[in-house]
């Protein structure tokens, strides 16, 4: 039976040090703490700490928002009941459903027992905590106040995961309704058609021009279905390609705000996740040149980015930071004219968390528009297409029907 040696704590004062037989390193934590101890660490003798099994792979894997948001709330509520930072860190582990998550925490456990910083083992999962995340911890300790640090970032995390969630049902049952019709659509025209064509054959009549189109469309769709597979994904596989160029990616944004409405849309949400992002930070104690770095590296449109990148290096050169947004059209006037007033007023923060609340309230607005105005619209589309592919079957059955009368 495999031997773990274990720190542990008993009562308030008392540590102690020691070795337990147990079949899994499970089994080892759950015989402690019926002993009444509560394990700090436990490695199994002979072999790297459990902590240490975390491998870089794991490191490029994504963790939900939402479990990032509980591990942040949770670690802080622990630290703010005076628990040190390795047993809330444990503690966490234990009760962590998430198993990417969970060995990313005991790394972290590792870390600390290592005697490193916790901002410090944060930095080796680029993947799963942000440059956001790292910063705001690491001024947190500096400072001595890890646990208001880590309250405002789950409060940033819930934010964000509100923002995801409204966006994502905003697009729910549009998509749903394009997968319904679209599969109806095919069904028709691959199913249905085919095996009207030898009815209408047997008429021996010319058929409407609608129908020949309609019946071409099918013959191409059943002959060539792999063509228009490959065509599919020939067509994905590009853009995609595409997009993951800088060059390709600034283009495709381009267009996207562009577009009537939904440009409009894309750019208020950006606008508000920037000017959140930016005010926790200066709320965190961050300096504005970091805080810039940080918040660019969160920007998901290349458009905006090129622009704070700009604007970066004008507040380097000694510009004010409102003076350096005066070509940020995308971060659009109300942005700008709001931080030269919080700048003025030194509220640069508070002002900021308005501006993203403004735009997140407008935002909102927009999104309940389209769903009001998209659900019917889709409806009439397809219904129209389906409706174009019926009569254009019946129309050579009513013409067969009036030559006989």
């Amino acid at each position: 039976m495999p031997k773990y040696i274990y720190k542990a704590k008993k009562g308030p004062k008392d540590f102690l040090e020691g070795s337990i037989n147990a079949e899994t390193y499970d089994g080892a934590v759950n015989k402690l703490s019926r002993m009444g101890y509560f394990p700090i660490s436990v490695e199994e003798e002979g072999s790297a700490s459990i902590s240490g099994k975390t491998s870089y792979p794991l490191r490029r894997k994504k963790i939900r928002l939402s479990d990032l948001s509980i591990f942040t709330r949770q670690l802080s509520e622990l630290l703010g009941a005076g628990v040190p930072l390795l047993q809330s860190l444990q503690v966490l582990s234990r009760q962590t459903e998430n198993k990417q998550l969970r060995l990313v925490i005991d790394d972290l456990s590792k870390t600390i027992r290592d005697g490193g910083s916790l901002s410090g083992g944060l930095e080796k999962y680029p993947h799963v905590f942000s440059n956001l995340y790292v910063n705001i911890t690491k001024s947190g300790e500096l400072g001595g106040k890890l646990e208001d640090a880590l309250i405002r970032l789950s409060e940033f995390l819930d934010k964000e995961e509100e923002m995801i969630s409204r966006v994502q049902q905003a697009l729910a049952y549009p998509a749903l309704m394009c997968t319904v019709g679209l599969g109806t659509i095919l069904i028709l025209m691959t199913v249905v058609i085919p095996r009207m064509v030898a009815m209408f054959k047997d008429m021996e009549q010319a058929l409407p021009i609608p129908t020949l189109i309609l019946i071409t469309v099918s013959n191409l769709l059943v002959r060539y279905w792999w063509m228009v597979i490959l065509g599919v994904f020939f067509i994905a596989f590009a853009i995609k390609t595409r997009t993951k160029t800088t060059s390709g990616k600034l283009i495709f944004d381009k267009i996207k705000l562009r577009i009537p409405i939904i440009g409009s849309l894309i750019n208020k949400i950006e606008v508000a996740r920037l000017s959140r992002t930016l005010a926790t930070l200066l709320n965190g104690g961050i300096a504005i040149l970091p805080a810039m770095d940080a918040v660019i590296d969160t920007v998901q449109n290349e458009v905006i980015k090129l622009e704070l990148e700009k604007a970066r290096q004008d507040i380097k050169d000694g510009a004010s930071f409102g003076r350096s947004l005066r070509d940020a059209k995308h971060l659009l006037p109300y942005t700008i004219n709001m931080i030269s007033v919080g700048e003025e007023s030194g509220k640069l923060e508070n002002v900021l968390f308005k501006v993203a609340s403004s735009y997140e309230s407008q935002s909102d607005k927009v999104i309940r528009l389209l769903m009001t105005v998209l659900e019917p619209l889709l409806i009439l589309v397809m219904g129209l297409i389906v409706g174009f592919i019926v009569i254009s079957m019946l129309l050579p059955i009513f013409q067969f029907n009036i030559m006989v009368r």
